[in-house]
């Protein structure tokens, strides 16, 4: 059968959904670059951390921040 006399695929809601995530990455680059514009792509910045923090510390600190209900039975740090 040539290619020619084949039918056409209908969109379906995939190829929306495609769509929609491409139009709101287009939108994002938009902003962002408008945003930077405003700054004439300057940026100053913070430097570095003054300590360093270990992979504990970190780990320790986001499981504070959960809530009890959130936590694991029976896991301490």
């Amino acid at each position: 059968m040539p290619a020619s006399a084949r039918r056409k695929a209908k969109p379906d809601i995939f190829t929306v959904l495609l769509v929609i995530a491409l139009l709101a990455i287009i939108t994002g680059i938009v902003f962002l670059w408008l945003y930077n514009v405003d700054y004439d792509w300057d940026y100053k910045g913070a430097g570095m951390a003054m300590g360093r923090v270990g992979k504990t510390a970190t780990v320790a600190a986001g499981y504070a921040a959960l809530s009890p209900r959130t936590q694991l039975r029976g896991f301490s740090l």
